[in-house]
């Protein structure tokens, strides 16, 4: 779906594991959008502490995730996910277990914004700074 330069940009489809494996610099930005939902419940802890592990001292995790807030939006989005992309894992985090989640993976960190974007009010985005 990009439609920018594609000149010094490379996209590519791997785990946090992976990534880590290739011990690349760290990253001044790591965006986590509509992932955890995705992940197999005992993974998404990992993938968590994962990503604060791939970002530099001073960089930002910023994670976007659906959030169960009833309604037609909350229902149409779970049926998309589970139904029209086939995944099975999906579930979505009731705020005070993402929060707990964000607090556990990434103690110290500096919660720096937490806003829903539209145009649904179930769009929680959290962005956190890594201590340094």
């Amino acid at each position: 779906m990009f439609h920018g330069d594609r000149n010094g940009v490379v996209f590519r489809s791997v785990s946090t594991t992976e990534l880590r494996a290739e011990d690349p610099p760290l990253f001044d930005l790591v965006v986590l959008c509509d992932v955890l939902h995705h992940v197999a419940e005992p993974q998404r802890a990992v993938v968590l502490a994962e990503a604060a592990e791939l970002t530099a001292p001073g960089g930002t995790v910023a994670v976007k995730e659906w959030q169960r807030r009833g309604g037609l939006g909350t229902m149409v989005a779970y049926c998309a996910d589970r139904w029209v992309s086939g995944d099975a894992t999906v579930r979505f985090m009731p705020d005070a277990e993402l929060d707990g989640m964000l607090a556990r993976t990434m103690p110290g960190w500096e919660v720096t914004c937490e806003a829903w974007i539209p145009p649904w009010q179930a769009n929680r985005l959290a962005t956190l700074r890594r201590p340094g």
